[in-house]
């Protein structure tokens, strides 16, 4: 309230920069606050309890009761052991009661251990299918979302769907389940193609769906619909032009509707730069360049989110390096150099980034290409280094190992070029049609050994 010394602080430091919420009891705003209301981002709620509004809150953000509430003993024994124990050394030991803080801890151990015994019984219960642990859904429901979500990290799709499945089942409004289960569905429908990717991808829609029916203002669920949508339009070969551009569109109507619910969303941002970029590599052009555009801006918002956003920095990158590869020249060169420097900034952020070396190396290449004598032989050493610090981290990285190849290749280097792509070839197939469409091979096509290798590989 007004007595409350920090009102006087709030209205002497108070900007406008962030939202403002003043709870009161009376109707009106207090005029006394005049310079707060000036502010747009400042809102007076009248007639409210502060505290009731609090707790109504808490319970909606699932956070109610406090710890020191719900178990008062974890709460007690962290908050006394700054205080020092009694008896101290003005004290004989055998004159004074056994210190507080063992007696405490004591007795958290023992509450502990009664409650994990109870959860291990509901767990055991709800893994056996056990119906008399029906009025612990919550907990059945939260334990197999645990799983499910473990699952999924560990890269086992499968699993995971089956857990999240067992959530919803314990609890069909489950909507955090709901959402996963349809990144799970959706993560599944990437790795397969035709119909079957098409039915995984609307299922995992089905999901995203059934979670914004239960929580309309879940924009994690927004989002992974959007990138749901986006990876399907991605899936060219098996769409027209049309069909993939409409579900670029929808992707993108996602990643707006989620930004509208949480406007600092910088995943959802990131997404639609990077389909934005991706709708550009089918065009050329004015086109390709407009979406280009608006994809570095999508990357430059995300960051003033969260600077330290690896992706966002690492897909701009890409996107400066699609724009100069429409340019030649200084003009060309200038672009590469600052994709670069996105790839170095993705780097400090990450050191382990192997696909920002990947890029970072096929950018220096490709200005190798564009460029001649010493300045060109120095651009090819670079690349390299880039490449091979790609696969320090990652040794079966087969980007890298085809950029090897190219990178020998270039050189002249036939033994070097077909020691690379043979390592490749045993990571990731190769194909003729690869090769022969690549400029990179054109000093090493006519050697009997690269011929040999070439007329081994599969057509396509």
């Amino acid at each position: 309230g007004e007595s409350d010394v920090r009102s006087k602080f709030i209205d002497r430091h108070y900007c406008g920069m962030h939202r403002l919420f003043w709870l009161g009891y009376e109707g009106d705003r207090p005029h006394s606050q005049d310079k707060l209301w000036a502010h747009q981002h400042a809102h007076y709620f009248g007639r409210c309890d502060f505290d009731r509004t609090m707790i109504a809150l808490a319970k909606e953000l699932k956070c109610w009761p406090p710890r020191a509430f719900a178990s008062p003993l974890s709460n007690l024994v962290p908050s006394l052991a700054r205080i020092q124990e009694f008896p101290n050394w003005q004290y004989a030991q055998d004159e004074a009661p056994s210190p507080l803080n063992e007696q405490l801890a004591k007795a958290y151990e023992e509450e502990a251990r009664k409650t994990d015994a109870k959860i291990r019984d509901v767990f055991i219960k709800a893994e056996s299918g056990d119906a008399s642990t029906g009025k612990n859904s919550d907990l059945r429901a939260a334990h197999f979302l645990e799983r499910g979500n473990q699952a999924r990290a560990d890269g086992n799709l499968e699993l995971a769907i089956k857990f999240y499945e067992k959530a919803t089942d314990a609890k069909p409004n489950d909507y955090a389940a709901l959402n996963n289960w349809g990144a799970a569905l959706a993560d599944q429908a990437q790795q397969l193609s035709g119909e079957e990717a098409k039915a995984l991808f609307n299922k995992a829609q089905e999901k995203y769906e059934a979670a914004l029916k239960i929580k309309p203002d879940l924009h994690k669920a927004l989002n992974n619909w959007g990138a749901a949508l986006a990876a399907q339009a991605d899936q060219a070969e098996q769409l027209s032009g049309e069909a993939a551009q409409a579900l670029f569109t929808k992707a993108e109507e996602k990643y707006a509707a989620a930004l509208k619910i949480k406007p600092d969303m910088h995943a959802a941002l990131n997404n639609w730069g990077a389909a934005l970029a991706v709708q550009a590599e089918q065009l050329d052009g004015e086109e390709a360049w407009a979406l280009l555009n608006a994809a570095g801006e999508k990357y430059a918002e995300a960051l003033k989110i969260k600077s330290d956003y690896h992706d966002a920095v690492y897909n701009w990158g890409n996107a400066l390096a699609s724009q100069a590869q429409q340019l030649n020249g200084e003009e060309a060169q200038a672009l590469f150099s600052k994709a670069g420097e996105k790839y170095a900034a993705a780097l400090k952020i990450k050191p382990d980034y192997d696909m920002a070396l990947n890029n970072w190396g096929n950018v220096l290449l490709i200005q190798a290409r564009q460029s001649s004598g010493e300045t060109a032989q120095a651009l090819l050493t670079k690349a390299g280094e880039k490449f091979e610090a790609a696969l320090a981290i990652e040794p079966n990285q087969p980007l890298a190992l085809f950029n090897l190849a190219c990178l020998a290749a270039c050189q002249g280097e036939v033994r070097t070029c077909l020691k690379w792509l043979k390592r490749r070839q045993k990571v990731e197939p190769i194909s003729q049609s690869m090769l022969d469409k690549d400029p990179d091979f054109d000093r090493v096509r006519a050697h009997r050994d690269f011929i040999a290798f070439r007329d081994g590989l599969p057509p396509k």
